[in-house]
């Protein structure tokens, strides 16, 4: 940000008048003094600490940083002009390569029916958002496209925690790459187990089918696999917890959710300590993922167990859900006003929050979490354990 570089420095201001950081002579000063001068001094270093962490929360999303430059984040006056210029431009290119033929390999205007003779090929790892929004305008007149990828389908995210309560279908959420753009020329279902620089050519591993390992050439590469949750961090996440990230995470967890109210319905478990943890569950990330499950769950719950005809409305008193997050806000990357919005929301349907605390283990039937800053941990039940940090 230029305003930030060299030249352009920041200026903080604490505030005070009363002459501390003054080097005039002053007397000698009485033991009740020095303590006053001692506590006025660290009162002034917790203002400026205030200063620096309200600062940085200021400028934590972009809504806020147009607030701190004395913008309003929601007037068109104070979008740059090359972004919307951008934007437009974009727009207008998507819209011809529509009408000229190049999305279907041929060129309208330069009256060709068959794809460009030497086309560059152009191998594609991954089908997630930035693989999708390249696949499903790339010019298959110009390019050879070929996709890599161990799943045959693009997911919209957003829906996957209403995916995983029933609120959404899978089909309603998922679009299969060969109909995101069906010119391009191949879709090979596996995963990339190397890159050769040299020779430029990828192999694909033949776990997802019978045959020996293939090898693809390739002009050009576009890398757009995404991340993977480092589940590994905590003892026991990788082996116990849930994540939340494929469409098949989602329907493992839909699965799981319905065991869970099965088994604490079961007759032989007639201790309520019992059926409150098959059906608590942990859920690990104050992040847009973690909070939009938590107020799934609490919606779905509400149906099932809340209402008087519902399914399972003899664990109406039983089931929780609780939301641990590392942080002392709710999804930081938001505005302000969202993250309280969020929060009070998800106090209102019941949700129990743990602000600032961090996630130790996770066992079979339990999470061990404990205060930041803090040593003393503290073992829940739980029946199941959700891994949404990062997402």
């Amino acid at each position: 940000m230029e305003s930030f570089s060299k030249g352009n420095p920041l200026q903080f201001s604490s505030g005070y008048t009363d002459g501390v950081f003054e080097s005039q002579q002053q007397p000698r000063e009485t033991n009740s003094q020095q303590l006053s001068q001692d506590h006025k001094e660290q009162q002034q270093q917790q203002h400026i600490q205030d200063i620096e962490e309200s600062f940085l929360r200021t400028l934590s999303n972009e809504v806020q940083y147009k607030k701190f430059l004395k913008q309003s984040p929601y007037s068109l006056t104070d979008i740059d002009l090359r972004v919307i210029l951008q934007r437009l431009l974009d727009n207008i290119e998507d819209g011809q390569q529509k009408r000229n033929g190049k999305f279907k390999g041929t060129n309208k205007r330069l009256g060709k029916e068959q794809p460009r003779e030497g086309r560059k090929t152009v191998v594609v790892l991954g089908t997630g958002w930035a693989a999708h929004a390249f696949i499903k305008l790339a010019s298959t007149y110009d390019l050879r496209i070929v996709v890599v990828s161990p799943v045959n389908h693009f997911v919209f995210t957003p829906m996957l925690a209403s995916a995983a309560v029933g609120t959404v279908e899978y089909r309603s959420m998922t679009e299969p790459i060969r109909v995101t753009n069906p010119y391009i020329d191949n879709f090979v279902e596996g995963r990339a187990i190397g890159v050769d620089d040299d020779d430029s050519t990828i192999k694909r591993d033949e776990s997802m089918g019978v045959g020996t390992v293939i090898e693809l050439t390739y002009d050009y590469l576009l890398c757009a696999v995404g991340t993977a949750s480092r589940s590994s961090m905590v003892p026991g996440a990788k082996e116990h917890c849930f994540n939340l990230k494929t469409s098949q995470d989602s329907k493992r967890l839909r699965t799981a959710i319905g065991e869970a109210l099965e088994f604490a319905s079961r007759p032989d478990v007639q201790a309520r300590a019992e059926r409150q943890k098959r059906v608590r569950i942990a859920i690990v990330g104050g992040g847009p993922t973690g909070v939009e499950l938590a107020g799934e769950l609490m919606d779905f719950y509400s149906q099932v167990c809340g209402r008087a005809d519902g399914a399972f409305q003899h664990l109406r008193d039983d089931v929780s859900v609780m939301l641990v997050h590392g942080g002392p806000e709710l999804l930081p990357a938001m505005d302000v006003d969202l993250r309280e919005r969020a929060m009070r929301a998800l106090q209102a349907q019941g949700v129990e929050l743990r602000l600032s605390t961090r996630l130790r283990e996770v066992g079979r039937d339990y999470i061990t979490i404990c205060k930041k800053g803090s040593d003393t941990k503290e073992t829940t039940p739980v029946g199941i354990s959700i891994l949404a940090a990062g997402n």
